[in-house]
């Protein structure tokens, strides 16, 4: 057993300890300078710019292009400040104290150590936040943001670094999203649910939207003349009776019955009163060249659709342009 006495005597000198504790303290403190220095450097030496900008309906949904113009230096390690910067560049465009929602993109080029061999990462993007002046979301999505874009990394070439911002601005009273029950919203006056017991729901709903005035078809009670019909329209397509209809034929499918489908995502549906947001509800969007528009509700977990046969109403918004969805 080493006595106390033993432990003692191994010990360095007092003076030769306290001089290392020192210099320990010493080599922090220039860690401390030299990162705030490098963050002086790049608020001083880095400009960004704004390369493209897109807008729609209104000016609330906003999409900018941020690109570096000025650097002092091809290489740096502080990638959180050089991020910063770039997003205090995108923010310009958006009214102060307001509520949006936020997601971003970067790619870029690195030089991996490992190989010596310059690396090109595809458009990295984070999930979509909600940020308010109250809660914290900001920094969430700035940790997200970080994290990704240093997954893979080495020494990035700052030139080569591009930012994607998108903003969606949540007008003042309007509710998000998720708080909107799916019972409530498939009883709106403004969806017509389909009630089947085959897997033929989506030539029912195309059925009902493309005869609006027939109220048989409408009428769920009366399946021999909504069967009729959706059964034509499905041999038309010369597709499969009682088969589901994926998400991937629909183009296939505006194509033959020469129109424009619109899916809602029953999972996110948009805020009330606005269809600014509408982009990320939408999970099948067509381009338009055809007069008619219909716009149907999809149930992700039941692989099921649902009509929406007033978007105006189901979006409880006086106006929708089917232009802006381009």
């Amino acid at each position: 057993m080493i006595k106390k006495v033993d432990l003692f005597q191994q010990q360095a000198p007092l003076k030769e300890r306290l001089e290392e504790k020192n210099k320990v303290k010493i080599n922090k403190i220039r860690m401390e300078n030299s990162s705030a220095k490098i963050g002086q450097f790049i608020r001083r030496n880095v400009r960004f710019e704004q390369t493209r900008k897109q807008t729609a309906f209104k000016n609330n949904v906003i999409s900018l292009t941020i690109k570096p113009s000025k650097l002092g230096s091809a290489l740096t390690t502080d990638i959180p400040a050089f991020v910063a910067r770039s997003y205090l560049q995108a923010r310009k465009q958006i009214p102060r104290n307001i509520a949006f929602q936020l997601w971003a993109s970067c790619e870029y080029e690195y030089l991996d150590h490992s190989t010596n061999e310059i690396v090109k990462i595809k458009p990295v993007t984070t999930k979509k936040y909600t940020i308010t002046t109250t809660n914290n979301e900001l920094q969430k999505f700035f940790k997200d943001f970080l994290e990704r874009i240093t997954s893979n990394y080495g020494n990035i070439f700052l030139e080569t670094m591009k930012f994607e911002y998108h903003f969606i601005i949540i007008p003042s009273g309007g509710a998000a999203s998720t708080n909107r029950d799916t019972n409530s919203i498939l009883n709106k006056s403004s969806v017509l649910q389909i009630k089947n017991d085959d897997n033929n729901c989506f030539w029912y709903a195309i059925a009902c939207l493309m005869n609006p005035t027939n109220r048989a078809i409408r009428d769920s009670r009366n399946t021999k003349a909504r069967e009729k019909v959706a059964r034509e329209l499905c041999n038309r397509c010369n597709m499969s009776w009682g088969k589901p209809v994926a998400l991937t034929q629909l183009e296939y499918i505006e194509n033959i019955l020469e129109c424009n489908l619109y899916v809602f995502s029953l999972n996110e549906i948009p805020i009330l009163k606005s269809s600014i947001n509408i982009w990320n509800s939408l999970i099948f969007k067509s381009i338009s060249k055809d007069k008619n528009k219909y716009f149907l509700l999809y149930d992700d977990a039941e692989q099921h659709f649902d009509c929406v046969i007033n978007i105006t109403g189901f979006l409880a918004c006086k106006k929708f342009c089917c232009n802006c969805l381009e």
